[in-house]
């Protein structure tokens, strides 16, 4: 069982959609995908097209982490600096739904990370849902060593940007994650 992390310009439509079906059930214990009850945000075209083709999105790459060639991780970004500005962490899990992938020790986030630091990059920063199991996964994963990295939760993302992103009923905290030496 091997990780490996590329980095990428676009996804095939295929596996954005993939993405997001895996993701469904998945989304409402981990909350990895864009989905919101009573949003007016189109979360699914906005997160297909993102992934489909980064030079039509925000985005410059998208890294990408696959365990024994599937595809289990995704991280659309922008460069910063010396650090790399993520919008998003997606996480698929296998079709039977199991967590392995994001729990697993010495996993993708390793892979993540020792690819951004060959790329000279220090940090990953980027807004995250405070609260939820995935915000507290990751926060939990770097003072356990499970992540190689340290957290920092900075600030809250404004109220402006979260209304406009159609996100009042939830709290969004600009976070960072210092790769550990």
């Amino acid at each position: 069982m091997s990780y490996l992390c590329t980095k990428l310009t676009e996804v095939s439509t295929e596996l954005a959609q993939a993405f997001w079906d895996t993701g469904v059930a998945y989304y409402h214990t981990e909350g990895t995908l864009l989905k919101f009850e009573g949003s007016e945000v189109p979360n699914q075209e906005m997160f297909l097209r993102d992934l489909a083709n980064a030079s039509e999105s925000e985005y410059d790459n998208i890294y990408q982490v696959t365990k024994d060639d599937y595809p289990v991780g995704l991280i659309p970004t922008n460069p910063d600096g010396d650090k790399i500005k993520g919008a998003m962490i997606l996480v698929r899990p296998e079709a039977n739904g199991s967590r392995a992938y994001l729990h697993d020790e010495a996993g993708m986030f390793h892979a993540f990370v020792n690819f951004w630091k060959t790329e000279n990059y220090t940090a990953l920063h980027g807004p995250a849902f405070e609260g939820l199991t995935m915000y507290n996964y990751l926060k939990a994963g770097c003072e356990s060593g499970i992540m190689p990295c340290s957290f920092a939760d900075e600030e809250s993302v404004s109220a402006a940007d979260m209304k406009a992103g159609g996100f009042q009923e939830l709290a969004l905290r600009w976070i960072t994650f210092t790769f550990n030496d």
